[in-house]
């Protein structure tokens, strides 16, 4: 091989390995920060110029650095994921609630004496009787307290 052929062919070879263009030293100065972020812990993926997302890409055509569109499209899945897990919890917790309790409201599961209710009615004053007795008012009625 001639030296103008050995000298083209190295040039060709350093060209392929060493990014030339702008564009791909962003790209590698990015994927270097990324890497050295994800060996502290603070990124849990890695990254590789094909994995890059593409929102990060146009992103980055518009004229926004690499690193800042990475980091908005990670505040936006976390974003994202932090919404999704809530209407998760909010529908277990709808689901496992008990409900909620009515005011005034005694259990009335067991039958009640009429002595026991006016017991119970004279302990409170003519609003509260009057409340009780339109939330009881089946059970009042089953004690026999009108006969």
């Amino acid at each position: 091989m001639s030296e103008a052929d050995a000298k083209a062919y190295a040039e060709e070879l350093v060209s392929k390995e060493i990014p030339t263009d702008t564009r791909s030293k962003e790209i590698a100065s990015f994927l270097s920060w990324h890497e050295g972020k994800v060996s502290e812990g603070k990124i849990k993926d890695s990254l590789d110029a094909d994995s890059i997302p593409q929102e990060v890409l146009d992103a980055y055509s518009k004229g926004m650095s690499l690193k800042e569109a990475y980091q908005d499209h990670l505040l936006e899945n976390i974003k994202l994921t932090t919404e999704q897990e809530t209407l998760k919890k909010l529908a277990h917790n709808k689901e496992t609630s008990a409900g909620k309790l009515a005011d005034g409201v005694i259990d009335t599961t067991k039958d009640m004496t009429v002595a026991q209710i006016n017991e119970l009615l004279s302990s409170k004053s003519s609003s509260q009787q009057s409340k009780w007795l339109d939330a009881n008012w089946k059970a009042v009625e089953k004690s026999g307290y009108f006969k």
